[in-house]
């Protein structure tokens, strides 16, 4: 059975009106999106510099387990 790709929800409907109306919102989520997603800001120095370090860091920032006794996984 095909599946009906035709059928739009109210709630879809009001968005899709507000963000027609308000085209300022549709500028101001594509700016706020770049803030958090956009990487062309990051100093590849300053990344290098992380990557080649002989200091690991944990993958979690706020508690680190002392690798010798840390539990074993089963």
């Amino acid at each position: 059975m095909a599946k009906d790709t035709t059928y739009v929800s109210e709630t879809t409907k009001f968005i899709n009106t507000y963000l027609e109306e308000h085209p300022k919102v549709v500028k101001q989520q594509e700016q706020l999106r770049k803030t958090w997603w956009d990487t062309t800001g990051i100093d590849q120095a300053e990344q290098n510099e992380y990557e080649n370090s002989d200091i690991k860091l944990d993958g979690y920032a706020y508690f680190s387990y002392n690798t010798s006794t840390a539990p074993t996984q089963k």
